[in-house]
């Protein structure tokens, strides 16, 4: 096969894979199908280390779309002519155990100039109290910590978990901006836990502000 088919195949294939490819996950195992009626006029032959070419590119590609942070929902106020931008959430953790489960998902909105975090905190018990006081704590990468406080109170719900929102100063939007998150305490009444960040999840929230604000 000669170069130039090789390039106009590859090409070819990363147009296309969108709407010509299928992906089915079950039990480990990885099908696809490839629509190649416009790769068959290249009179290409797609050999084995081809099709493991193409089983390894459609894979990152799924992948890749699955777990980006990415803008949900943009919108102007008629009334106010604000700017509303949301972002889709994301988990810092997720630790199962027996009758446990410690959780902190979030995302981030932005009206105007006022930067939020909606999030929800998993407990590991039932009837945790969330006061005034309580909160998460971010340890960052460069050792600094950042500590918001619940914009509400209450009660965890039959599934051990809080919802809650955390209004970002500016100086906690440019520091969660411009640093990883890899570690987490959840504060309530009565206690705490603390919980490591997986260094995939660590630049998540960092991402998010990124999409909802100008870029540096």
């Amino acid at each position: 096969m000669s170069t130039r088919n090789n390039v106009e195949f590859y090409e070819l294939l990363k147009s296309r894979i969108k709407e010509k490819v299928s992906i089915f996950l079950m039990s480990n195992i990885l099908e696809y199908t490839i629509n190649i009626n416009q790769i068959i006029r290249l009179n290409v032959y797609i050999t084995k280390d081809m099709k493991q070419f193409i089983v390894a590119f459609i894979f990152l590609a799924f992948v890749t779309s699955s777990y980006a942070q990415k803008i949900k929902k943009h919108e102007i106020d008629k009334f106010t002519k604000e700017e509303f931008v949301q972002t889709s959430s994301v988990k810092l953790f997720d630790v199962f155990g027996f009758m446990r489960r410690h959780k902190f998902e979030c995302y981030i909105e932005k009206h105007g100039d006022i930067i939020t975090m909606p999030a929800i905190m998993g407990f590991d018990c039932e009837n945790i109290n969330i006061d005034k006081n309580s909160g998460v704590i971010f340890l960052l990468d460069n050792d600094e910590t950042i500590e918001l406080l619940t914009e509400f109170i209450g009660d965890t719900d039959r599934y051990n978990r809080f919802s809650t929102c955390f209004k970002l100063s500016p100086e906690d939007v440019e520091k969660l901006r411009n640093n990883k998150v890899v570690s987490v305490r959840i504060n309530y009444v009565g206690g705490h836990y603390d919980a490591e960040v997986k260094e995939k999840n660590q630049s998540k929230i960092s991402n998010m502000l990124n999409l909802v604000l100008p870029k540096l």
